[in-house]
């Protein structure tokens, strides 16, 4: 494969993964944080006489499923993003290094 041909199979990959990167960093980050328990209990606080918080199960369940997965669906998500940041990591070293060879 040419160069120009590497390099623009290379931004296509990071534009086509880079939702799911940042989704997958910000879960992480939230986590990582304590922001996560912060937001889960504004979103637990007590809320006045017939009003429902559903949300917060909610929340619980989206940066959950967001960040670890589930089930196999959650499995084959990590495994086929993980696998494409390889192939971006390997591809950019590769232009790199063919670059400073010029």
């Amino acid at each position: 494969m040419n160069e120009a041909n590497l390099r623009a199979w290379h931004r296509r990959l990071g534009v086509l993964i880079s939702p799911f990167l940042f989704l997958q960093t910000l879960s992480g980050v939230l986590f990582s944080l304590d922001l996560y328990r912060d937001v889960r209990a504004a979103l637990r606080a007590p809320l006045p006489p017939g009003v429902e918080a559903p949300v917060a199960g909610l929340y619980d369940t989206l940066m959950r499923s967001m960040h670890y997965g589930s089930g196999k669906l959650g499995y084959a998500y990590h495994v086929a993003l993980g696998s494409c940041l390889l192939v971006l990591i390997l591809s950019g070293l590769w232009i790199w290094v063919r670059r400073v060879r010029r």
